[in-house]
């Protein structure tokens, strides 16, 4: 079945394998969308109070060719360099803020199947918290939707206007049954394609919460953990880094396809996180190549000293300089098969590290200041966080990313 075909009465003809890739398509035949954060920090020289409509002239939405881009300014007065200055603190820390807060406007997309697409608007001001003024406090200010739908047919966005869509949205919060018979054409088609997308999810959340599962397993196992028969031991050998080698290419061939496709159905990445984290898979696999001939020739080496079975053979008893440990630190070593399979499944920290400012990441681009999460860190953004945290602070640390590679770009 074609998924242009599927209606909520059709739906379950078709099994949750089957749903999914029909479904899958749907983002394979849509037009890809640039989504392009552009800074406007200036803007707020001539802004007293954050509101939509002060931005909306700024942003910028086309269907050229080969994309549709979508392009939002981006306000943060902090970064104004007329705040970024100590007048009574010590120096490093900058103490002036205007007496109503910094104020802040920001935008997010969510890419939906079926060629839906939000684009959320949001301004906020952050002020002194009122028992602890060395830090900020954000209060919303307002939020706003933009949406469109992709025409198959015309191979184009459509927008659906503002006010029909808020009034479609209150109506739909009143009655949660309500009939868009009505409603204009365009909002019929946007909520056809909601109501469709809503059951998909229904179908398929299972499957989604059992590669999450098989995720938490591989995320908490360790290269020199073995488990034996239920029995775990911790084992510095040959046995425990291939078994945990082994059961990370399954994990590779097994999990991952099947949950990035279903992270895109839920709108947790987007059509270009989802090609990057493929290639990552790609690239990842090929490391995988590298340890297991890593280990296969430790074994070798081992084998030939002892004459017994090398796989158990303790990795501390290796001989300093010998071609084994030689082997043995290639695989271990920073940026080696062990420690980029481990980062793949690592999230970002909590503060900027500069030393190492992609980790949690697998690339970025300068242009649309965008950073790829790796497989860990699609997860951790969507979580409960023990430090307080907030779209916004998402947003200045993926730009911390952005703003320390275009520096060493300059340089």
């Amino acid at each position: 079945m074609d998924f242009k075909d599927l209606t909520l009465e059709n739906i379950n003809s078709v099994t949750d394998d089957e749903l999914l890739e029909i479904i899958y398509q749907s983002f394979m035949e849509v037009k890809p969308v640039k989504f392009i954060k552009v800074e406007m920090h200036d803007l707020s020289k001539h802004i007293a109070k954050p509101k939509f409509s002060y931005i909306k002239r700024e942003i910028q939405y086309g269907n050229e060719d080969d994309y549709f881009f979508i392009k939002v300014p981006i306000v943060d007065e902090e970064e104004r360099s007329h705040f970024k200055v100590n007048v009574f603190s010590k120096e490093g820390f900058y103490d002036r803020i205007p007496k109503d807060g910094f104020m802040k406007m920001t935008s997010r997309i969510n890419i939906k199947p079926l060629g839906v697409i939000d684009v959320y608007f949001e301004g906020s001001v952050a002020t002194r918290k009122p028992h602890e003024f060395k830090h900020l406090n954000y209060n919303k200010s307002y939020e706003h939707i933009e949406s469109f739908y992709y025409n198959f047919d015309s191979k184009q966005y459509i927008g659906v206007d503002d006010e029909q869509m808020a009034e479609a949205r209150r109506a739909l919060f009143r009655d949660p049954n309500f009939d868009f018979k009505d409603s204009p054409e365009r909002v019929q088609e946007y909520f056809r394609r909601e109501q469709l997308t809503e059951a998909i999810k229904n179908r398929l959340k299972e499957q989604k919460e059992l590669c999450e599962d098989e995720f938490f397993i591989i995320k908490d196992t360790r290269y020199n953990v073995l488990v034996d028969n239920g029995i775990t031991t911790t084992q510095e050998n040959i046995k425990a880094a291939a078994s945990y080698v082994f059961n990370y290419k399954s994990f590779l061939d097994n999990t991952v396809p099947k949950w990035l496709k279903l992270k895109l159905i839920f709108s947790e990445i987007n059509i270009i996180e989802y090609d990057k984290l493929i290639q990552e898979v790609s690239n990842l696999k090929q490391v995988i190549a590298l340890g297991t001939d890593i280990l296969e020739r430790m074994a070798a080496l081992i084998q030939h000293k002892i004459g017994g079975d090398p796989m158990l053979f303790n990795w501390t008893g290796i001989d300093g300089g010998s071609e084994e440990e030689v082997l043995k630190q290639e695989f271990v070593k920073q940026n080696g098969p062990k420690d980029q399979l481990e980062r793949f499944l690592t999230p970002r920290p909590i503060k900027f590290d500069k030393y190492d400012p992609l980790l949690g990441f697998v690339g970025y681009d300068l242009e649309t200041k965008e950073v790829y999460a790796n497989i860990a860190e699609t997860e951790r953004r969507l979580y409960r966080t023990e430090e307080h945290s907030s779209f916004i602070a998402e947003e200045e640390y993926r730009l911390r990313i952005i703003e320390h590679f275009a520096s060493h770009r300059q340089d």
